[in-house]
């Protein structure tokens, strides 16, 4: 059967992947090893495949046995992976990967003069000069899919076109397992929407301490938003342009900049230093941290004390991505919470894309697990993270907020949309304007 290699992934999904191509790889021309991410053998790509349980999961949840791998090495930088069901010629999981070698063409780490983020920048490009280069393997797609799951009466997150496989903690443990193998300092991943920078949040940081104090405030400001309505609706609210900078009333569009998972005490001290934590700060001002962290230098040590604990066995908690093809249970303007809805915007959370800058959202990911020699196979990540975001205390407020969403502007009218998202500032424009 012939197949689809590329799925319904647009064409021009890479067209930054190779601008973050940095000098050093540019003039190395990537590599020709025969290898996938120039490391694994396609049998050690299926060992890893079988100890993270994916092979299993997708038969027992989605029924789709005698599963295919197909390893695409031809792009010398970006290595593909895919997952085929002999039932459909669409992949049913597809994953793109990179090792980045510097982090010196990261978008969020443009030190130019016209840069609202330059401080944060300039402060981590020198540290990475004082502390050697930092190696990452960086996800730039990762889709997960089921063509026969039907997603009528289930509302799509952004960015998504199927219900998902129900199997990302398991990918997202195959990618960590990978990582580990490769000796890299951490994950990289540019949430294409809201929604996945909130989902990554508990695990992830936003390399740019200046844009992760911002993006604090915008999910202080949007807490409300995000109890009550999902952080779904909330993520397509702001693809609609309803986004406002309170202060100067502007429009705010999303706009995906990298969020790194330390994996080594690298990058941990990275961002439990004095001067992260202070650049950070310069933003967040008097708006207290949005998940409920202590700050920069507790992330850190959680950090480390999640990696002492995943030494109990390959399968030890994991952390989570959110892309993919799930869904959030949820209409626009309807603050009201449903049994049927939660349903759905879980059944949704099974399966989603995980799309480094270039959109979806990834699937059940992983909540935290209790135990250190095994993980919580049913709890997808969008409920722990929703949970755990909604069981927190609300804090008081001393300043009005810097970011709301005018909900009258949510009709899904793309004339409107595009016209209001003409004029908009980036989100890393208006970094610059939140203290």
């Amino acid at each position: 059967m012939k197949r689809k290699l590329f799925g319904s992934r647009p064409q021009d999904d890479f067209g930054d992947v190779f601008a973050d191509l940095s000098e050093d790889e540019l003039l190395d021309h990537g590599t020709s090893s025969g290898k996938f991410l120039d490391f694994f053998t396609e049998a050690d790509v299926r060992r890893l495949l079988q100890a993270s349980e994916v092979f299993q999961t997708i038969e027992r949840k989605r029924g789709h046995a005698d599963l295919t791998l197909s390893l695409d090495l031809s792009d010398s930088f970006v290595h593909k992976l895919y997952l085929h069901s002999p039932k459909t010629e669409e992949a049913l999981c597809e994953l793109f990967l990179r090792v980045t070698k510097s982090t010196d063409n990261f978008k969020a780490l443009d030190d130019s003069a016209r840069s609202a983020v330059a401080a944060g920048a300039s402060f981590v490009k020198g540290w990475a000069k004082t502390h050697g280069p930092l190696r990452m393997l960086a996800i730039e797609w990762m889709l997960l899919q089921d063509p026969f799951k039907s997603a009528a009466g289930v509302k799509l997150l952004p960015g998504q076109k199927m219900i998902g496989l129900g199997c990302a903690q398991e990918v997202v443990t195959f990618i960590r397992m990978l990582a580990e193998e490769l000796g890299v300092d951490g994950l990289m991943n540019k949430p294409l929407y809201f929604h996945n920078a909130f989902l990554y949040s508990p695990f992830y940081t936003f390399i740019n301490p200046e844009i992760e104090g911002a993006f604090r405030i915008l999910v202080t400001d949007l807490e409300d938003d995000i109890r009550e309505r999902g952080p779904g609706t909330v993520s397509h609210a702001i693809n609609y342009g309803a986004l406002k900078h309170r202060p100067s009333g502007a429009v705010v569009a999303w706009t995906h900049e990298e969020q790194v998972r330390p994996l080594g005490s690298k990058l941990e001290d990275l961002f439990s230093s004095p001067a992260f934590d202070s650049l950070l700060k310069s933003r967040t001002s008097e708006a207290e941290t949005a998940q409920g962290d202590a700050g920069p230098s507790d992330r850190g040590k959680e950090a480390k004390t999640e990696r002492e604990s995943d030494s109990g066995g390959p399968h030890a908690s994991q952390e989570g991505h959110v892309e993919s093809d799930g869904n959030s249970g949820r209409h626009l303007g309807d603050g009201t919470e449903t049994d049927s809805g939660r349903e759905a915007e879980l059944l949704a959370a099974e399966g989603m894309a995980l799309q480094n800058g270039r959109g979806g959202s990834e699937d059940d990911l992983q909540g935290r697990a209790t135990s250190t020699t095994s993980r919580e196979p049913s709890l997808s990540l969008f409920k722990a993270v929703l949970d755990e975001f909604r069981a927190k205390k609300r804090e008081p407020r001393h300043r009005e907020p810097v970011f709301i969403i005018d909900w009258d502007l949510t009709v899904e009218d793309r004339t409107s949309v595009e016209d209001r998202l003409k004029g908009a500032l980036s989100f890393k424009e208006v970094c610059g304007l939140t203290h």
